[in-house]
């Protein structure tokens, strides 16, 4: 599992215009696994929005449940 100081790092480097992830880009930075995501988006931790019926999790929430 990646260390809290890996995943800050990663999500440092990022393109600053990027809006937001998917479910699976956010799996692969955050270390989370899937599940826990959409709980987390379910239960307001992390927000997103569904567009065309996938999940869109906003940059800003990801860093900020990283951070």
């Amino acid at each position: 599992m990646k260390s809290k100081y890996d995943i800050a790092e990663k999500i440092k480097e990022l393109p600053e215009d990027k809006a937001y992830f998917t479910i699976s880009e956010a799996v692969a930075l955050s270390g989370m696994c899937e599940k826990t995501i959409r709980k987390r988006i379910q239960d307001g931790t992390i927000k997103a929005k569904k567009i065309g019926g996938k999940w869109k999790i906003y940059a800003d929430s990801l860093k900020k449940n990283n951070a």
